[in-house]
């Protein structure tokens, strides 16, 4: 016999309809009623468990919902929040420390509505190269230099960067390739 009717036999795994549709079972909205009942019991230091057979619900759609309720991203931001953060902004503060005075709400996102304020503008990953470091990097490479050395010769620069920063130099003049 196979393991999963022997599974069925024993009452391990239940029936489930054929069709998922039929499988939604709370598909019907939270009222703010079974929220607050759901807010006291929990309060009282049920289970979740107790909570969603008291309710009539899933112990998923108690737990789903105790989550989203809880969450920084669950409302929108009103446009006073958005001037809020604007202004914590110009008084020289970090998406961090705004974060904090507002805790109610994500970190991440207040760091997209400053970038959404300051007009998508990222501040750049790296630095650019100087001319005198480009001109540097192509003296070493042609004194016959391994990458690690002209790596330490250039303050703030990895292998790595070097490596593509010759790339893309010998890419633009010669369509060389890297050897």
């Amino acid at each position: 016999m196979k393991l999963q009717a022997l599974r069925k036999e024993a009452g391990l795994t239940p029936e489930l309809p054929r069709s998922k549709a039929v499988r939604r079972i709370d598909q019907k909205r939270w009222s703010q009623d079974e929220y607050d009942i759901a807010i006291r019991l929990r309060n009282e230091g049920q289970s979740y468990v107790h909570i969603a057979e008291t309710l009539g619900r899933s112990y998923l759609s108690v737990v789903n919902k105790f989550k989203a309720h809880n969450s920084p991203a669950t409302h929108l931001w009103s446009k006073a929040e958005i001037e809020h953060v604007k202004k914590l902004r110009s008084l020289g503060m970090s998406s961090r420390d705004i974060h904090k005075a507002m805790s109610h709400r994500g970190g991440g996102r207040i760091s997209d509505i400053l970038r959404s304020i300051s007009g998508g503008a990222r501040a750049p990953a790296h630095r650019p190269w100087s001319d005198e470091e480009s001109a540097t990097l192509c003296d070493l490479r042609k004194q016959g230099k391994t990458w690690k050395e002209v790596a330490l010769r250039l303050p703030g620069r990895s292998v790595l960067a070097c490596v593509a920063k010759d790339v893309r130099e010998r890419s633009l003049h010669d369509g060389s390739r890297l050897q």
